[in-house]
């Protein structure tokens, strides 16, 4: 069983020419049950508010919105931008400078890591 719950956003937004509004959930706001969905709202041309929509995820759980807590968070972006975005994959070890400067951050990281479980060490502090 899923269900949404739809947010009416009473405000019309207008961008310039090409840009759009990304509209998600408020960022690094998790909320147990339930999680916001992302969309692209033409704002260029559009002469209609959106609705900010979430997605329960368990049943039965209660979830609760505090007055004046965040629902929705909107940035904008360039059209013409993410549509000429062509990402590649390669593998790191095309180029071995990036390569060991990232085993080198590995190394590192782990290490931070084993000295946040001791007491005592600068890490932990």
């Amino acid at each position: 069983m899923q269900g949404i719950l739809t947010f009416h956003v009473r405000c019309l937004f207008r961008t310039e020419p090409g840009y759009d509004l990304m509209v998600q959930g408020p960022i690094n706001r998790p909320k147990d049950g339930i999680a916001a969905l992302c969309g692209v709202i033409e704002t260029d041309w559009s002469p209609f508010p959106f609705t900010m929509n979430w997605m329960f995820t368990r049943p039965g759980i209660a979830v609760r919105f505090e007055q004046g807590e965040p629902y929705c968070h909107i940035f904008p972006i360039k059209r013409e931008e993410i549509e000429a975005f062509d990402p590649e994959l390669r593998p790191i070890s095309e180029d071995a400078e990036l390569a060991a400067q990232f085993q080198k951050w590995k190394t590192s990281r782990g290490q931070f890591n084993e000295d946040l479980k001791a007491p005592g060490t600068e890490a932990r502090a």
